[in-house]
């Protein structure tokens, strides 16, 4: 505004009338003027058009002031409100920040020496909440340099000598011209890291995207890109914190011990809190000291435990395998044994009833075959019974001999895999049956 109207004014031919000063500064100028002092000039930040009629109106009713105000439009859409009483005009600078329709009016005092183009309403007053400060930075000091990095601290409100609420209230002029401040990354007092959230009162209608007061995010050059990008969006309304509850209960106790006497934080004795510091020393290394050593009873304990379970474990799998060897050992060997004393046995059965068969079935064939030739040849052909009976117990004796080799035969490897004694006793079982 201010460089528009430069530029115009260079561009113009100044005569030597208008060249000629008017001084100001005559002595009666020097009064102060009483109606500047509780003056106060506004505008509505926003880039729609709006009603200035009914923003009148809804002042005037909502401020309520005892003695009146009277509001006049002036140029560059400025407003010029003019009290008459200075806790009237106290009053409305205590409530700011004031919104009309969501959006944000900016209240200065007016400053003399300018003019109305010169007036710039980039600041407003806002009631700053900071939530999660450490216990250890709960202080007016520590609240005040961090709320320092939001803007200007002009007021902190402390609820009594107790403190101790869910947030720190601070009151901050603002740059408007910037995003607004969500949070202030800090180091605490152990050098740690750590995030101080904000919240505003009375927060105007912000642009989601930008963060900026005086547009939406319907309105602003970046508007839609978060939502075209499926991210959220950087600012949003949970920068607005919830209306300041009645805090008059927790004064009225603090007045209440204020009543008994003088408010006194009496801490302990420095002497005392060596002493405590030393003994909570000796506790610790005690503590220390006793963890090692239950570390390495337990340590050597957990090694001897180990090394008996080894140790059983050994001498179980060494039993189980002897055990499992010696059953192996013996079932199979019994089993070997049983089978063969099995095929032995009745090997020899067969061998024994076969070669009964063949001499009683020979035999009796022999005596039937003697019996009918000695019947038939009679006594006159006994020459030829003679060679008939040699003939035969020849052919006898080589039959016999040779089913006895036959039959024999296959019991060799047989008794090849018996002891001496089973050896023996075979052997005097064939003897009895050829007898």
């Amino acid at each position: 505004m201010a460089d528009g109207l430069s530029s115009r004014w260079k561009n113009l031919k100044i005569s030597p009338e208008e060249k000629e000063y008017v001084d100001l500064r005559v002595e009666g100028a020097k009064m102060k003027d009483v109606r500047l002092s509780l003056c106060l000039l506004g505008q509505l930040i926003t880039n729609k058009k709006f009603n200035k009629e009914a923003i009148k109106r809804t002042l005037k009713n909502v401020w309520n002031l005892s003695n009146g105000i009277v509001i006049r439009n002036l140029d560059y859409d400025i407003f010029m409100f003019q009290s008459f009483h200075w806790k009237d005009m106290k009053k409305v600078q205590d409530g700011a920040p004031w919104c009309f329709d969501q959006q944000l009016l900016v209240l200065k005092e007016n400053e003399s020496g300018k003019q109305p183009w010169q007036v710039e309403f980039t600041h407003s007053l806002f009631w700053l909440r900071m939530y999660d400060l450490p216990f250890d930075s709960n202080t007016v000091e520590d609240a005040k340099a961090v709320a320092s990095r939001v803007g200007e601290v002009v007021e902190v409100d402390e609820i009594d000598e107790v403190g101790w609420e869910t947030s720190f209230r601070v009151r901050v002029l603002m740059d408007i011209r910037k995003p607004i401040r969500r949070w202030q990354r800090i180091k605490n007092k152990a050098g740690q890291d750590a995030w101080v959230v904000f919240k505003y009162e009375r927060l105007p209608m912000i642009c989601f995207e930008c963060g900026l007061i005086g547009h939406t995010d319907k309105d602003c050059m970046f508007g839609g890109i978060s939502a075209q990008n499926g991210e959220t969006t950087l600012y949003g309304m949970w920068l607005k914190a919830s209306p300041l509850k009645d805090r008059s209960k927790a004064r009225e106790e603090v007045l209440e011990l204020k009543a008994r006497g003088p408010l006194e934080f009496i801490p302990l004795p420095e002497a005392m809190m060596k002493d405590r510091e030393d003994m909570d020393s000796y506790i610790e290394g005690t503590e220390n000291m006793m963890q090692t050593n239950i570390s390495t009873v337990t340590n050597r304990t957990n090694s001897k435990v180990s090394g008996n379970m080894l140790q059983t474990n050994i001498s179980t799998t060494g039993a189980s395998t002897k055990n499992m060897l010696q059953t192996n050992i013996s079932t199979t060997g019994a089993s070997t044994k049983n089978v063969l004393q099995t095929n032995i046995s009745t090997t020899g059965a067969g061998t024994k009833s076969m070669l009964q068969t063949n001499i009683s079935t020979t035999g009796a064939g022999t005596k039937s075959m003697l019996q009918t030739n000695i019947s038939t040849t009679g006594a006159g052909t006994k020459s030829m019974l003679q060679t008939n009976i040699n003939a035969t117990g020849a052919g006898t004796e080589n039959m016999m001999q040779t089913n006895i080799s036959t039959t024999g035969a296959p019991n060799k490897q047989g008794e090849q895999c018996m002891d001496d004694f089973e050896f023996q006793l075979m052997k005097w079982e064939w003897n009895d049956i050829y007898s």
